[in-house]
């Protein structure tokens, strides 16, 4: 009689051992199972964003204004698919395009205090190459005359920055807004006109927004 109590006893407690393990083991498989679907969710952001990223088209800084700040942290979301998608951030940045801030409407004889022969040939592509003529545009642009380009003509009122590696002449009828930078000496004709533009400058002072190297992270960081 004892020892079948006893056994009862035993066995009543083995299953009370098995169950509690059960549970325990039931409680860990879904720990797991919730943090297989984390990561799984985590990566699926992770290889979005890198496909993103290696996408220039798609690169989020460009979006970013002319504000004067020349470096920005923006936050991006990391999976579209869902609602609650883990946010990421990376770092954008612009460089200033002259070695010092324009102050007025013509530095003349200046253009080495300004910028660089590697500065020019770097940033080429962002010019306009010596027009003949100087047309109104939707928006400002930088002007570069070369040596042996050191004319334009002005027709109407055009926004801008000029940089002329030697002497340059401006002709033609209108108003040149933003600043003539030269190497040379500057000859200003009777209908011709030109004139500081703050905003302008402002605007033509820095390069494109464009992804910081090795900025992007999966944290907040507070200012």
């Amino acid at each position: 009689m004892k020892r079948g109590i006893v056994s009862l006893s035993v066995l009543i407690i083995l299953a009370a051992w098995l169950t509690l393990a059960l549970l325990f083991a039931e409680d860990n498989l879904a720990y797991l199972r919730q943090q297989s679907a984390l990561r799984s969710d985590y990566m699926d952001s992770f290889w979005e964003l890198q496909h993103k990223s290696a996408d220039t088209k798609s690169d989020p800084c460009l979006g970013i204004g002319a504000e004067n700040e020349l470096t920005q942290r923006i936050e991006v979301v990391g999976n579209a698919r869902y609602s609650d998608a883990p946010l990421h951030y990376i770092w954008c940045e612009r460089k200033a395009l002259f070695k010092k801030p324009i102050t007025k409407k013509g530095h003349i004889g200046e253009l080495k205090q300004f910028v660089t022969v590697t500065q020019l040939l770097a940033e080429s592509a962002a010019f306009v190459n010596a027009p003949l003529y100087l047309e109104p545009t939707a928006t400002p642009r930088i002007y570069w005359f070369p040596r042996n380009k050191g004319y334009t003509r002005l027709n109407g009122e055009v926004y801008g920055i000029i940089l002329a590696e030697q002497d340059f002449e401006l002709s033609g009828k209108g108003t040149f807004r933003g600043s003539i930078i030269t190497g040379g000496a500057l000859q200003v004709n009777a209908q011709a006109a030109y004139a500081y533009h703050a905003k302008t400058v402002k605007a033509l002072s820095y390069g494109a927004w464009h992804r910081l190297a090795r900025s992007w992270i999966d944290y907040d960081v507070k200012d």
